[in-house]
Order: structure tokens, then sequence, then C-alpha cells
């Protein structure tokens, strides 16, 4: 029988349990629990990356070389499944929809209601970028958008902190919006050739 990685509180290295041979994720595993680290929206990223790193390096397919099949199997189907956590966890965004989703809360297209003063500023800020045509522009509005991506992190770190689901939502939603023109930003400063500060 097939059971899990768990963390050695000590040494942050994953500790195999059975025989030493790597085992399946219990099919509960959050990507919290896969990673090791706390189920919070302000998890630690220094902490993230260095659990992920300690665990891509346990997975490496080099270390199974001489494992039987199935372990080879779990071990790039494992490391398939860490990459996904740490993707999701290490993104503000992916990681407050990810733990929307842990409490069976999902923002379907259509689901919740979009202010319309949101999708007036929102709006507003896209026309902002279109119109821009130079380097200064484009930087100061990637800045002013990186500013507000930060701030609805800040808030959605305590409307999770305040178990205020439906805030969360709220926050979400804007800040998909946000992270859209980011998205946005980053294609046009490739497109003009402007480097990243």
């Amino acid at each position: 029988m097939l059971t899990y990685i768990r963390w050695s509180a000590r040494s942050l290295v994953p500790v195999f349990i059975r025989c030493k041979v790597l085992q399946r994720p219990e099919q509960s595993s959050t990507y919290f629990d896969i990673i090791g680290v706390a189920p919070t929206y302000n998890v630690s990223l220094s902490e993230l990356t260095s659990r992920y790193r300690k665990l891509q390096s346990s997975l490496h397919p080099d270390r199974f070389s001489n494992s039987s099949e199935e372990e080879k199997r779990i071990s790039e189907d494992y490391s398939a499944l860490v990459n996904a956590a740490y993707s999701t966890l290490l993104h503000p965004m992916k990681r407050g929809l990810y733990m929307l989703q842990l409490r069976g809360v999902s923002l379907e297209e259509g689901d919740i209601q979009t202010s319309p003063l949101l999708l007036i500023e929102v709006m507003e800020r896209n026309e902002e970028l279109a119109e821009a045509r130079d380097e200064v522009s484009v930087k100061r509005i990637a800045v002013n958008n990186k500013q507000r991506l930060d701030q609805l992190a800040r808030e959605a770190a305590e409307a999770f902190q305040a178990e205020d689901i439906p805030m969360a939502q709220q926050i979400l939603i804007k800040m998909k919006y946000y992270n859209s023109l980011d998205e946005k930003i980053r294609d046009i400063k490739r497109e003009k050739g402007i480097m990243e500060d």
C-alpha cells in the first residue's frame, strides 16, 4: 500500500515513508501539503521556494534510474504535481483562487456581479496603456498597476485571515482584471523592447 511524502520539521527535507521508497501523495493532500508550507494566503515565498527546490532535487529522475517502473512513474507524477503546486502558490492571484477552490468557491464568469466602477476603472487603464507612446509612459503604468496588485494582495491576505470569503472573492475579481492588465503591459514591453526593471 502506498502512502505519501511528509516533511521532517527539523530538516526541511521530505521524508520518504515506508522502506525509503517514494510513495504517492494522499488524495486529500492540498498544494500546501505537497510543498509543506502553512495553508495561509501570506505564505513565505522564501520558504516556499526552498521547499520546492528540495522536493525537486529529491524527485529528480536521476535519483530513480535504478528504481522500479512504478516508482519512476510516481517520481514523474509527483514532480509534475510539485511544479503545479509551486506555480499556484507562488502567484498571489492563483493562490487566492486556489484557496477559494479549497473552500468550494469559484469565480466563474457570470457567477459574480462585477462593479461598474471597477469596469470603468479597468477600461480607463487599458485605454491609457493603448495610448502610451514611449517607454516612460509604459513604465509608469506598469508601476501603478503593480502597486495596485500589491495592495489587492494585502487586502486578500486580510480577508482570508478574517475568513471573510465573500470579501476575498470580490478582491480576487479585481485582482483578475489588474492581472490581465499586467499581462498586456508585459506584452507591450516586449513589443517595444522595453527592459523589465
